[in-house]
């Protein structure tokens, strides 16, 4: 988040020293860094000609394992099966309108030679 550190400096001056001063060629602003993740693995899906994104479920199965680990939330701090505070029927709901998107739009091309 480097590209967007003054503005967000600005916005939120309490969290400047915390903030990434680090810039990148491309930054994708999200709420969730998985979201953004996801949103990268459609596009690729778009590049490549098939769904490269999770499929239904994986996203439970993959939360509830990381539960069984230890891992917590990163915002509540919590042993919950959810996602910076999000509940998992919205992350599937998220993965399910990339999905979507990815079924209405894409053309069966294979991957790029280019």
């Amino acid at each position: 988040m480097g590209n967007f550190y003054e503005e967000l400096k600005k916005l939120l001056p309490a969290y400047a020293s915390c903030l990434c001063t680090v810039r990148t060629d491309y930054a994708l602003a999200v709420d969730v860094s998985n979201w953004g993740a996801y949103a990268m693995t459609a596009a690729l899906s778009f590049m490549w000609g098939s769904w490269r994104g999770p499929e239904a479920g994986e996203e439970l199965a993959m939360l509830e394992a990381m539960k069984e680990l230890g891992a917590v939330d990163g915002i509540s701090r919590l042993p919950d099966i959810t996602v910076d505070g999000f509940d998992i029927i919205l992350q599937d709901r998220i993965i399910s309108s990339l999905n979507e998107l990815w079924r209405l739009y894409s053309f069966d091309r294979g991957p790029s030679s280019s």
